[in-house]
């Protein structure tokens, strides 16, 4: 959290020359400041609140030299020339070609929230999107974008829609796994008998035998990991969507507001003056 944080400042550091300049970019990536008491005197704890958290954070918290508010100030009028804080890739253009094919089933469920939290953190854009258009309340799991990747993958592939799904899935996967089980023993059991008897090619094939069925295991076990995972993932995701959802639709409320008080139209102003009008 706090290195997220840490992150955001080194580049709006980057991007300014003066410290008011500083403040703006911060404020442009949706911080809040609380750098003054009620006297207008410079605070002795100096805070500021990231976007979407509930609570600001004591610059000191940051816990790294450079982060306080008078040692930003000397890193900023060090800068001779702004950078760019959130450089883009050189993108090379695509040209799109018209294709026959089938429209994409839309997921539902379990799947259809996985995805849309794919598209959130930018994973399902065509271009990989700067740090700047994730929110800073999904921004961690962009540290896990692996293991994210592979749990929606695995809803893709499996047709796992709902927690239902998940469980049917996982159900039928353990039993095929304590069948797979049961007959490895048998095999080693028949290859000990073979070995006894001197066997060596039959002992050999039943080897080989016992590595595929240990191969196959290993991938049952691995895919009911990945079914413990999503279940243990998919509540906080769910949670995640509904927090970033309400601070859209906060910000949106804002925005409308805001568009009203500029272009709304004053009731009655100048009405009089026109023709027909008493």
């Amino acid at each position: 959290y706090y290195s997220l944080i840490r992150d955001d400042i080194d580049r709006a550091v980057a991007a300014s020359v003066t410290e008011r300049e500083f403040y703006r970019n911060m404020e442009k990536m949706g911080y809040e400041f609380r750098l003054f008491d009620e006297n207008g005197r410079p605070s002795r704890q100096p805070a500021l609140r990231p976007p979407g958290a509930q609570y600001f954070c004591r610059f000191r918290r940051l816990d790294r030299e450079g982060y306080m508010p008078e040692e930003i100030r000397m890193r900023v009028a060090e800068n001779y020339h702004r950078k760019d804080p959130f450089p883009e890739e050189d993108r090379e253009k695509v040209r799109q070609y018209r294709a026959e094919t089938q429209p994409r089933e839309k997921p539902t469920g379990l799947r259809a929230v996985y995805v849309r939290y794919c598209y959130e953190l930018h994973i399902l854009r065509k271009y990989p999107a700067s740090v700047r258009q994730v929110s800073f309340l999904m921004r961690e799991d962009l540290a896990k974008l692996e293991a994210l990747d592979e749990q929606t993958r695995f809803l893709a592939e499996n047709g796992i829609e709902t927690d239902g799904d998940l469980d049917r899935y996982r159900n039928v996967s353990e039993g095929r796994l304590a069948s797979l089980d049961i007959r490895r023993e048998e095999l080693n059991s028949e290859r000990g008998k073979a070995l006894y008897a001197g066997n060596e090619d039959r002992a050999a094939r039943i080897k080989e035998q016992i590595t595929g069925i240990t191969g196959e295991m290993k991938k049952i076990r691995k895919k009911l990991a990945l079914c413990d995972a999503v279940r243990k993932r998919s509540e906080p995701i769910r949670d995640e969507l509904k927090r970033f959802l309400a601070e859209q639709e906060r910000e949106k409320g804002k925005e409308e507001r805001s568009d009203e008080q500029l272009f709304g139209r004053s009731g009655g102003t100048g009405r009089t003056h026109e023709p027909g009008r008493g």
